[in-house]
């Protein structure tokens, strides 16, 4: 999160959903039911959903880990929202590397 603030956005704290404007999905070790609780709630507000990729799963040092695509197709199916994919592969991803 202190690379979001470094870029400039505000970041607010989970029971601060109501003033939330976006919901970013991405890999997170430390999710927690609560959080995913908050997110949805924002979503259903109206927040933008966005993911930083579509990837379930990927390989950790014990065992496999939950990834940013996880909590966004949880969230979609909660919410009935889709997020915008900004990462890999995605073409706004290459697009804005190009």
């Amino acid at each position: 999160m202190a690379r979001l603030r470094q870029a400039g956005f505000t970041v607010v704290a989970p029971e601060q959903w109501r003033s939330a404007t976006v919901v970013l999905s991405a890999c997170r070790l430390t999710m927690s039911h609560d959080l995913l609780g908050m997110a949805l709630n924002a979503l259903l507000a109206g927040a933008a959903f966005i993911c930083t990729n579509p990837d379930l799963t990927v390989d950790g040092e014990d065992g496999v880990r939950l990834e940013a695509g996880a909590y966004a197709r949880l969230l979609t199916e909660l919410s009935g929202r889709h997020p915008l994919m900004i990462g890999k592969p995605e073409a706004v991803c290459f697009d804005y590397a190009l």
